[in-house]
């Protein structure tokens, strides 16, 4: 009987670790879902200024989109920007720097 009571009392323990364990990942599960919808929110608007702002400017000219630092801490870096990408409108040839073709139709 004594053996009974010991082996009950393990599976009552484990069973109340399992529970926990179950507890948390459902908390874990519910943080990550409040932060999957703020995320989903963030990105809603950002794609409204985004479209702002390419309403506001002529099709040949790229848009410049203001970058923001996220509040993530000492580990979000900033956008590093490329020189080569902003250095002539969206649309116009590499090479001879005329609208209506790109550099690759040059022969």
């Amino acid at each position: 009987m004594k053996q009974n009571r010991a082996v009950n009392n393990e599976e009552r323990e484990w069973n109340g670790q399992l529970l926990q364990k179950i507890k948390e990942l459902e908390s874990a599960q519910t943080a990550g879902r409040e932060q999957v919808a703020g995320l989903v929110k963030e990105n809603e608007v950002l794609n409204k200024k985004l479209s702002r702002l390419k309403q506001f400017n002529p099709p040949g000219q790229s848009v410049q989109v203001p970058v923001e630092q996220a509040s993530a801490g000492p580990s979000a870096q900033p956008a590093v920007t490329h020189p080569m990408y902003n250095s002539r409108p969206f649309g116009v040839c590499w090479t001879c720097g005329e609208a209506g073709h790109f550099a690759r139709d040059h022969l």
